[in-house]
């Protein structure tokens, strides 16, 4: 297996680390997490996604709205949330 290689070659072209990304529409900031990569703790998005994270939402304003997707919902892996990124 090439651990994803080939399809992030293919579909994966601007993201980061295994294929997270973000972008801007309309003043609303959009985030893709990845968090199916590990077998082991499915759902979590590990270290170095959550610092790219902080790092990607640390210049937005507070009134700035921000969709965050992933696919595994994020409430069943951090119920409480993860206000402690921004």
């Amino acid at each position: 297996m090439d651990d994803g290689k080939l399809y992030l070659e293919r579909y994966g072209k601007g993201t980061t680390g295994n294929g997270w990304y973000s972008f801007n529409h309309k003043g609303v900031h959009f985030v893709g997490l990845v968090n199916v990569v590990q077998l082991e703790g499915m759902g979590h998005l590990g270290n170095d996604q959550l610092a790219w994270l902080k790092q990607d939402v640390k210049d937005l304003g507070s009134s700035t709205p921000v969709v965050l997707f992933a696919h595994i919902p994020l409430w069943s892996v951090y119920p409480s949330g993860l206000g402690h990124i921004g």
